[in-house]
This record gives structure tokens, C-alpha cells and sequence, in this order.
């Protein structure tokens, strides 16, 4: 997975520059068609099959698909068709509150939420959830930025990315040792602290375009993400018994999902919405992203700057029940 969020930006760049946008939808399809074949011929049921299984509750996958669908579409109107992004957002939470319910009376739910009552997991993976927002906030927002503001081509912007992310990976695997000796005091706080201070300078050096700059900030800050995140989900799943930890893990990889969608949704069509407003204004192209750039900077470093504070009080308190002071 780490490596597939690493190369994906420079193969899409790559792609987008030498053959266009439509090239994109190519290899995907032929990927998928491949890892189709793969499955039917190469995957084999382990054991004997399990006569009490149920097959998937339809009703809940519609629900989900209803529901998420309504959240991020909503979201993603929010920044210029208010009147019908409430709506959406009203039916969204609504038809996942049916969903919820579903859950609970299904033997077999298509996803559990009890682990969500537990109050240690539900913080940690919250905690997850928003440091991978920043990190899908950066790989979407960086390379737009590089091509409208610094005139990079999509691939040279892709290429950017590609070295912080190995940032991510050595703090990820660093943290996880650490965090077996020491628990996650202070290395979740500074995580959150490194990225929203690595935020704050990407909003000071936008104008200036000194990418030299920008590419340390942004390995900074997904070193910083790597130091919460590893910690973190370690720890959320570790205050849940053993029955729950499949279930667990698959709402900690949900979240994670819900958070590549809501930076997509909210902050992408933020920036791009800045940009058209400021060139309407009589902007150049290159200003507009640099003022747009910073504009989702402000935004996700307000998000983190909260989640600095929760991560410090949810640490604080993991410290204590370990007998720290």
C-alpha cells in the first residue's frame, strides 16, 4: 500500500503529461481485469466453508454506498451550491444513521461498530483518520499548486512527491518500535505538532515559490505523520479484545478511507474554486493558485491545530493509565 501511494503520483503525472487525460483511465481498467483473472485463478478457499455464514447484507451495502455517497458529494458542493449541499449532507447522515442501526440487529453485521464504544479506540482512530487527512490534503493539493503556481508539468510535480513519502515509511517503522517502550507520550502530540507547524510554513513559503523549501517542509510533515499514525493505530487496537480486533481494523481502514475522500471533497474543490474566483477577480493563473494554496493551507492547519489538542489530552491520559505521570 505505501509504495502504491508513493509511485501512483509521478505514473499518473507521467501519464497525464506524455498522453493526456483519457490515457489515465487505461491502466487502471487493465489492472483491475488482471487482478480479476488473478483472483479466479490463483485465490482458494482456505479450510472448509463455514455453513453459518450468511452472505453480505445487501440493504447495508446499498445504505453505505447511499449514504457516503450523499456526505461527499455534499461536501464537495458546500464551497459554491450551499442550497444543495445541506440537503445532501441532512440525507447523508441520515441514511448512515439507518445504516448504523441496521448493524446492530444483523448476527452477521457487514460492519461491526461495537468497537466504537470503546472510548481509547474510537479517539485513536479519530486521531488516524485526520493525520491522514493532512497526508491526502499534501498529495493532492502539492501537485496542483506546483503545476499552476511553479509551472512543473504533472509529472515533475508527481516526481515531488515521491521522496517524502519515504519520510512517512522510516517514521512509521522508528515510531513503532518507540512506541512499544514508551507508549505514544509524546510522539502522537509531536506528530501533530510537526504537521501543524509544517502546515504553517508551507502557508508563509507558497508565495515565494522556493521549492527546494517546500519539498523539506512537506517531508517534515509526513515524517510527522508517519510518528502519529503507526503509534497511534497500534495502541487503538490494542485496548480492544481479541474478538474485536478484526473488526477493529477494518474501522480503522474505513476511516482512513473516509479521510482520502473528505480531503478530495472538500479541500481540492475548495482550491479549485478559490482559484476560479480569484482569476474572475483579474488574478494571474500563477497568483490565484498561490492564493488558493494557501487558502486550503489555513483550512487543514485549523483542522490539525484541533487535533493537536485532542492528541495531547488522549496521550496525557494513555500516559497516566500506564503509570507515568
Amino acid at each position: 500500500g505505501g509504495i502504491g501511494f508513493a509511485a501512483s503520483p509521478f505514473l499518473s503525472g507521467l501519464v497525464l503529461t506524455h498522453f493526456g487525460v483519457n490515457a489515465m483511465f487505461l491502466p487502471t481498467a487493465v489492472m483491475g481485469l488482471g487482478c480479476l483473472v488473478a483472483s479466479v485463478v490463483f485465490v482458494k478457499p482456505i479450510g472448509e466453508r463455514d455453513a453459518a455464514l450468511k452472505p453480505i447484507d445487501v440493504p447495508s451495502a446499498l445504505l453505505a454506498f447511499v449514504g457516503l455517497g450523499c456526505a461527499m458529494f455534499g461536501i464537495s458542493e458546500i464551497n459554491h451550491a450551499l442550497a444543495v449541499a445541506l440537503p445532501l449532507l441532512a440525507v447523508g447522515a441520515a441514511v448512515l444513521g439507518l445504516f448504523a442501526w441496521r448493524q446492530r440487529g444483523l448476527a452477521v453485521p457487514l460492519l461491526n461498530l461495537r468497537p466504537l464504544a470503546n472510548r481509547t479506540f474510537l479517539v485513536g482512530v479519530l486521531l488516524v483518520m485526520f493525520s491522514s487527512f493532512a497526508e491526502h490534503a499534501l498529495r493532492l493539493t502539492v501537485p496542483l499548486y506546483l503545476e499552476g503556481a511553479a509551472g512543473f508539468t504533472a509529472s515533475a510535480a508527481g516526481l515531488f512527491m515521491l521522496l517524502p513519502q519515504l519520510a512517512y515509511a522510516g517514521s512509521a517503522m522508528v515510531a513503532g518500535k518507540i512506541v512499544d517502550r514508551r507508549g505514544i507520550w509524546p510522539l502522537v502530540p509531536a506528530g501533530f505538532a510537526i504537521i501543524v507547524a509544517g502546515l504553517a510554513a508551507l502557508w508563509g513559503l507558497a508565495e515565494g515559490k522556493v521549492v527546494a523549501a517546500l519539498l523539506v517542509v512537506v517531508f517534515v510533515i509526513l515524517a510527522g505523520v508517519g510518528t502519529e499514525t503507526a503509534p497511534n493505530r497500534e495502541v487503538a487496537l490494542a485496548a480492544l479484545d481479541a474478538e474485536a480486533l478484526a473488526a477493529g481494523s477494518s474501522i480503522s481502514s474505513v476511516f482512513v478511507q473516509l479521510a482520502s475522500a473528505l480531503s478530495s471533497a472538500l479541500l481540492v474543490g475548495f482550491f479549485t474554486n478559490e482559484v476560479a474566483a480569484q482569476t474572475h477577480a483579474g488574478a494571474s493563473e500563477a497568483a490565484a493558485y498561490v492564493g488558493g494554496f494557501q487558502d486550503v493551507m489555513l483550512m487543514a492547519l485549523a483542522i490539525e491545530a484541533v487535533m493537536l489538542v485532542a492528541a495531547v489530552l488522549y496521550a496525557r491520559k494513555h500516559r497516566r493509565a500506564r503509570g507515568g505521570r
